[in-house]
């Protein structure tokens, strides 16, 4: 019978204590760069690097590393040097030991090894950093090296897909950023108080949890998400813009691709004569049904009342797109059940375009022209002599049967049919605009990437800390032309499409009360248009 080789004992020397794993990181690359971890026991050995003062029993982990390096013969040469590492990350100790042999190679010779870029620590944390701030992957790559706190080697430099890996793997290990927990405390951190100042970010719900603060749901179909942010100026603002009754238009709009956990964003605001936008709240919800909705409008209302006790709201001009969910939760909200529900017109055109793609150019046109003539009626009654000759235009074209049927049941005669200019007083949009114009706004401040829901709901705060607080117009006041319209005007007028005519006084001064604007515009023949 063979005889058993006698097991080797290792004489193992105290090499180095170091006090952090990034310390070891450094310390491995410095002194045994080509060696790689043979064995792992966390179940082996009582801590003993831990202080006496700790009473709770732990385990140590020892980690076993064998020399690897080409220059050895590689990493089954059988290379004698090894390394014995025991570290306790309760006590923040790494206590590295040698194993006193000598390398296989010889004593003048390097490793050999050819030292694969990698990610340090150091640089881990500035990724984090960068990541936070909003940074892409190819921005922080390039930063990096510009950076005086990255110490690093040409032949070491990490690439840009290992920078894109770790953005990708430091989300996944630090995904707490979109917890139950963390969404809570920074709610507690900015529920509503008597003493917040005007300009503070809140966060509130539909429904208060036991602390008083708004409850965080799970995001399930069961308990769904919905937190809000606004402002104690923004409300007041928008209450002073709810009070002016049919004079003020309320807009809900939701966009996408703002949560990576495919959340909506919700934007509420009104809108006057002036049509410029006043920010009431931006709404984060998981799912969009009509319970949601209503959710959301409650949870406006009950963050009004909250903000000025006794105030008495009625909104009387909602306007959304074709969605079911907005208009049958309008109807379940008492403060808003009363109001007209208003058609979008830019959806109205969205969809119809939509149905019409297969037609011709002329066949297009026709429907553009029809509705556009519906749209601009200046009452109920020209409005309905303008669409009975209008469905009966669109009736002498058989191509267009099928469409003329689909425009009454849709926006003639249901739920959304409220698309016309005399459905609202002089000056009040007739589109989601501004609203939309908003949600545009916040994809930039999003730098048009999805973000967790910590970094979401600061995002937030920016916005609603810096948004306008405006002053309704009075409604004998005259409201003052947009730029936009200064420059279209100017337009027609340097084209020659448009003349303008101003009274004069008998001493040949400019009377402005009277001016005369016509159109040069070349109009259509007397009747429809035929094929």
């Amino acid at each position: 019978m063979a005889e058993t080789a006698p097991k080797k004992v290792w004489s193992w020397e105290l090499v180095e204590t170091l006090d952090s794993a990034f310390n070891f990181d450094e310390f491995r690359r410095e002194e045994f760069c080509c060696s790689s971890i043979l064995t792992t026991d966390n179940k082996k050995y009582a801590c003993r690097l831990c202080p006496s003062s700790v009473v709770d029993a732990h385990n140590m982990v020892e980690r076993r590393l064998e020399c690897v390096s080409p220059a050895c013969g590689g990493k089954k040469s059988g290379c004698p040097v090894m390394w014995r590492v025991f570290s306790c990350e309760k006590a923040s100790v790494w206590k590295v030991y040698d194993s006193a042999e000598e390398h296989k190679r010889d004593v003048d010779s390097g490793c050999g090894g050819t030292h694969n870029p990698r990610i340090t620590d150091e640089m881990k944390d500035y990724i984090m950093e960068q990541d936070d701030a909003n940074q892409t992957p190819r921005m922080i790559h390039v930063n990096m090296q510009e950076s005086s706190a990255i110490t690093w080697k040409p032949e070491t430099w990490p690439s840009l897909s290992q920078v894109q890996n770790c953005v990708k793997y430091l989300k996944r290990r630090y995904g707490t950023k979109n917890s139950i927990r963390a969404v809570r405390k920074m709610v507690r951190e900015h529920h509503y108080h008597a003493d917040v100042e005007e300009n503070t970010p809140l966060i509130f719900g539909a429904e208060d949890d036991e602390e008083g603060c708004a409850r965080v749901g799970e995001g399930d179909g069961k308990d769904p998400f919905l937190l809000g942010v606004t402002t104690p100026a923004l409300v007041n603002a928008s209450i002073k813009f709810a009070n002016k009754g049919p004079d003020a238009v309320f807009h809900m709009d939701a966009t996408y691709k703002l949560s990576d956990l495919g959340y909506r964003t919700v934007t509420c605001g009104f809108t006057d004569a002036a049509r410029s936008y006043q920010l009431a709240a931006i709404i984060v919800i998981s799912t969009q049904t009509a319970d949601d909705y209503e959710s959301c409008l409650k949870a406006l209302v009950k963050i009004f009342k909250r903000v000025q006790p006794g105030v008495s709201l009625k909104i009387l001009r909602f306007m959304g797109d074709g969605d079911h969910a907005h208009f049958n939760a309008m109807k379940k909200v008492p403060e808003f059940s009363s109001a007209s529900y208003l058609m979008c017109f830019f959806h109205v055109l969205y969809n119809v375009r939509k149905k019409t793609r297969h037609l011709t150019d002329v066949l297009r046109r026709i429907i553009m022209d029809g509705i556009v003539e519906m749209h601009y009626a200046a009452s109920e009654s020209e409005y309905e002599e303008l669409k009975q000759s209008v469905l009966v235009w669109w009736w002498s074209f058989s191509p267009l049967r099928d469409f003329v049927r689909y425009f009454q049941k849709q926006w003639l005669e249901g739920k959304f049919n409220r698309w016309q200019i005399w459905h609202t007083s002089y000056g009040l949009p007739t589109t989601n605009n501004p609203c939309e114009t908003f949600n545009a706004t916040l994809k930039v401040y999003s730098g048009r990437r999805r973000q967790h829901m910590q970094r979401l709901l600061e995002m937030f705060f920016k916005v609603v800390k810096h948004a306008k607080k405006l002053e309704p117009t009075k409604p004998a006041e005259s409201v003052p032309p947009s730029r936009e319209l200064k420059k279209a005007a100017k337009s027609l007028l340097d084209s020659g499409k448009l003349v303008v005519y101003v009274s004069r006084t008998t001493n040949g001064d400019v009377d402005g009360e009277i001016v005369l604007v016509i159109s040069l515009m070349p109009k259509a023949p007397k009747g429809r248009r035929q094929i």
